[in-house]
């Protein structure tokens, strides 16, 4: 039980510490929840012996041999894990703010695949200046990410219009005799009964937006008008309740915390409708916005893949797998928020425009949350969130990222959440090109196999193998073989394992994470070029569409780490 990779998500595997009885236990994470898997037990030899220690002759000699602990796969990825955190470090250098945390999942399955944030630790020097996961255990006031579940009501209610249009400066309140919010549109009258009139954030003002419009520039007045005049502030509770919130996840046997619902009085049910007041966590956001992204059925986030037998790994003592928690609305309800979702990062004006990526269209929802600090906010303390589906057609993956800090312009300072954004979209394979990167690539196969026809083989495990094996593995596929580096063993591969590799299609091995030589990537897919990316984790810089015209670094170069290579398609 060491921790070869450092601080890699270490607040969820944990780290382990001896005992005074000089037993190891887990202190943290899965090293703690599952000690009892991982702990195997030690050996032992009990034999008589005179007072010189010779061991007498004829004693019976007793050993009982050591047993290995289980096997436990996590769901993480190495490397979207190892980008959220290298995403950590460039908010850091941005922001230096207090606390940043984020995370991956699977939009189909809730599957994690990256899990993380910072301060973090090194599991080797427990450098811990925070006990908590704030993924699970740090419930907070989640902002403007909470309003798609506002318009989520109301359209799974048919009480939405998308052309409606609403008031866009203020939305002032009185109370009715339920504590509901009433609108009022004598500001005076609303002040002397002791309320206030709700604003867009910094008090901006627009001129009668439509519902969608709305959702796109994240307007806390119109959220106030669905949640009041669209449905009820009742309503909009039971759909919350419904996607998850205010209770616990129940995870894989995380330590978390369930939130707190405050809706008690006016301002209470009327700022929840734009994310204040009451507070969730990321756990309960991921879960909740598998449903949005999806087909309105919400799956619960899972960590772990299986528990296995160290001696025998066909043998499974835990199976992860996908657990639904509610279909809490429609699946054409879903497409419905989805399409407004599409607006916000890509249409200009959205709150999200500026996470946009090359690779594939991508949905969205900003959110920026005062801190409440004192009995009151603090407009210049902020959380600074933003949740992600991609690709935008048909999200498979879902991104959650945050940080909170003294209030800068985030909104167009975004490179650690693209950063992330595309190392998802070209590992997972999810360029919008995909078809006529796949024909590119049948041309180039059909050409590399001449007459033959193009065979479809399951990609074999090489990482850890010495090149010689690789290449007489791989020699019988047909594959247009490149090696990256100059070492004689692979220590990454692409496609992975059990991935399906056709005939003529390039494979890339990866020999040395510090320097390669460059191929010429004339006439390569931006399919392929992603996969070289993915594979050494060096910064390329892609431009264009189509097939490669121009590399900034010529082939033959030896390239090395740092260097930032241009591609240009054409």
């Amino acid at each position: 039980r060491v921790y070869p990779m450092g601080a890699f998500a270490p607040y969820i595997i944990g780290y382990v510490t001896q005992d005074d009885d000089g037993t190891y236990s887990g202190k943290m994470g899965f090293e703690q929840i599952l000690n009892s898997y991982l702990a195997g037990h030690d050996g032992s030899r009990t034999y008589q012996t005179d007072q010189y220690g010779y061991v007498l002759p004829g004693m019976k000699e007793s050993v009982v041999s050591a047993t290995n602990g289980d096997n436990v796969t996590l769901t993480l990825d190495a490397d979207i894990q190892q980008t959220l955190e290298q995403s950590f470090q460039i908010t850091k250098e941005e922001f230096n703010p207090d606390q940043i945390w984020g995370a991956v999942m699977e939009a189909d399955t809730g599957r994690i695949v990256a899990w993380g944030q910072y301060p973090e630790f090194d599991p080797n020097t427990l450098d811990i200046t925070e006990y908590q996961n704030y993924g699970s255990q740090v419930a907070y006031e989640p902002g403007s990410t909470l309003k798609t579940f506002t318009w989520a009501a109301a359209i799974n209610e048919g009480k939405y219009n998308s052309d409606n249009t609403a008031e866009g400066y203020k939305y002032c309140y009185v109370s009715n005799e339920n504590n509901d919010p009433v609108r009022t549109y004598d500001e005076a009258s609303a002040k002397a009964a002791g309320y206030s009139c709700v604003m867009n954030y910094h008090d901006e003002s627009y001129s009668n937006p439509t519902l969608d419009d709305g959702l796109k520039y994240s307007l806390n007045t119109v959220a106030a008008t669905i949640q009041n005049e669209y449905i009820t502030p009742e309503t909009h509770l039971q759909y919350l309740k419904n996607f998850g919130f205010f209770d616990n996840v129940n995870t894989d046997g995380i330590p978390e915390v369930s939130g707190t619902l405050n809706f008690t009085w006016p301002a209470d049910k009327i700022n929840l409708s734009f994310g204040q007041g009451s507070t969730v966590t990321m756990l309960q956001l991921l879960q909740a916005y598998s449903a949005i992204m999806t087909d309105g059925t919400m799956k619960k986030p899972y960590f772990i893949d299986s528990i296995r037998d160290p001696y025998d790994a066909s043998k499974v003592l835990y199976q992860g797998e996908t657990t639904v928690t509610g279909t809490p609305i429609t699946a054409d309800t879903a497409a419905k928020v989805r399409s407004i979702l599409y607006k916000v990062v890509n249409e200009e004006g959205g709150t999200g425009y500026h996470y946009q990526i090359p690779e594939c269209k991508v949905i969205g929802k900003t959110g920026t949350t005062e801190v409440a600090k004192n009995n009151s906010y603090d407009t210049d303390y902020v959380i600074s969130s933003i949740m992600l589906g991609l690709p935008a057609d048909n999200p498979k993956y879902i991104i959650y990222y945050a940080f909170a800090m003294n209030f800068q312009t985030i909104g167009t300072k975004t490179e650690a959440v693209t950063n992330l954004e595309r190392k998802v979209a070209q590992v997972y394979g999810l360029s919008d090109n995909a078809s006529s990167d796949t024909s590119d690539a049948s041309d180039t196969q059909t050409a590399t196999a001449s007459t033959d026809q193009i065979v479809t083989s399951s990609m074999p495990s090489l990482v850890n193998h010495s090149l010689d094996y690789a290449n007489n593995a791989l020699s019988s596929l047909g594959v247009d073989t490149i090696v990256l580096g100059s070492g004689d063993t692979v220590i990454d591969q692409y496609p992975s394992a059990s991935s399906s590799v056709d005939t003529g299609q390039r494979v890339f091995l990866l020999t040395d994470t510090q320097s390669f030589t460059m191929p010429d990537l004339t006439g390569w897919t931006r399919k392929d070029v992603a996969a070289l990316w993915a594979v050494t984790g060096f910064g390329f810089q892609l431009s264009g569409d189509g097939v490669v015209t121009s590399q900034s670094v010529p082939a033959g170069t030896t390239v090395s780490k740092g260097t930032e290579i241009q591609v240009v398609f054409g």
